[in-house]
């Protein structure tokens, strides 16, 4: 069999170059929305036909009705007042929201942090195997105490873990992060999946210096909104393409953004007080993934093609392929 021509081989590789499908997406099922607002602030501007979010939770077992996404529930602390209101909703199926299809409850809130949940973790343990665990049997899909990055938050998890003594088995380590840097971002979280070997949600982070004051007086100032922009494109593409990364949650779906930067707020501030809903430039950007940019992820590097382009690619294929057998 006598090989083919230079020409005859060319338009075969251009023909299997331009047949491959694009790599990535326009948009991105992990992504969804810490919600504070009940229905206060109406949702709608996040549902879109191009939409990236898919999830949300509201840190209580409590749904927002008419949410047109699916719904997380959460056990958000050990005390007794909040395990109730859990149970209640529970034996109410969630108010029939609509869940995950694989039934994800969330545990405690910043268990490690006296002014959240603020759970031993002996007390944590404890209430994870009475009312937690048994879910697992019933078909829910749990997730870990959601602890603050950083040592102490992995030191508490560890004792936890340890107090539980084999007894409590989520299927997702949650973590929060706040701070400054793309790579204490990727740092933080790499660390915590080597720690514990679970697939990691985020379910709050921010870009935001804890150290300072919103103002930045101290001289370590804020992000810029610039800085923040950037950080979010970088860590959304990075994420979305770690595949033990499965959802995250950006803290920002609020007006009131609780001493953490202004600039991470997903809605437009000056709608404050009419609190339309209305999305600013970063919000936009979190509802839809950022799209004809290059990115790379350890060793390897892809380009995500809009999806308009990615159309064109069977039409730009034909043409080529047509003009090239045409010169033959």
């Amino acid at each position: 069999m006598t090989a083919p021509s230079p020409r005859v081989a060319l338009v075969l590789a251009l023909t299997l170059l331009l047949a491959t499908p694009a790599v990535g997406s326009a948009t991105s099922a992990k992504r969804g929305l810490a919600w504070a607002n009940g229905k206060w602030v109406p949702m709608d501007a996040f549902d879109t036909s191009n939409t990236s979010i898919t999830s949300y939770y509201t840190w209580t077992p409590t749904p927002v009705s008419g949410a047109p996404f699916k719904f997380i529930p959460m056990l958000w602390g050990c005390d007794a007042d909040h395990i109730s209101e859990f149970q209640s909703a529970l034996a109410n199926n969630f108010s029939g929201a609509d869940l995950t299809d694989d039934k994800v409850i969330l545990g405690f809130n910043e268990p490690d942090i006296d002014s959240q949940s603020n759970c031993t973790p002996a007390l944590a343990a404890s209430v994870w195997q009475e009312y937690l665990e048994p879910l697992k049997k019933k078909g829910y899909r749990l997730g870990s105490p959601a602890v603050t990055a950083g040592q102490w938050g992995k030191a508490w998890l560890l004792e936890f873990y340890e107090e539980c003594g084999g007894g409590c088995n989520p299927d997702f380590q949650a973590v929060h992060w706040y701070d400054m840097t793309v790579d204490n971002f990727k740092s933080v979280l790499v660390g915590y999946y080597d720690a514990f070997q679970l697939p990691m949600w985020v379910t709050e982070y921010a870009v935001q210096n804890f150290s300072d004051n919103q103002h930045g007086t101290d001289g370590n100032a804020q992000a810029t909104q610039a800085q923040i922009n950037s950080f979010m494109t970088t860590t959304l593409s990075w994420m979305d393409n770690q595949s033990w990364i499965e959802r995250y949650f950006w803290f920002g779906a609020m007006y009131e953004m609780q001493g953490v930067n202004d600039y991470n707020c997903l809605f437009k501030l000056a709608d404050n007080v009419s609190r339309t809903g209305a999305l600013s430039a970063l919000g936009k950007m979190y509802l839809d993934d950022p799209t004809g940019i290059s990115y790379a992820s350890g060793a390897a590097s892809r380009l995500l093609l809009p999806v308009a382009a990615a159309d064109l690619l069977p039409i730009t294929a034909a043409i080529v392929v047509a003009l090239l057998y045409s010169s033959l």
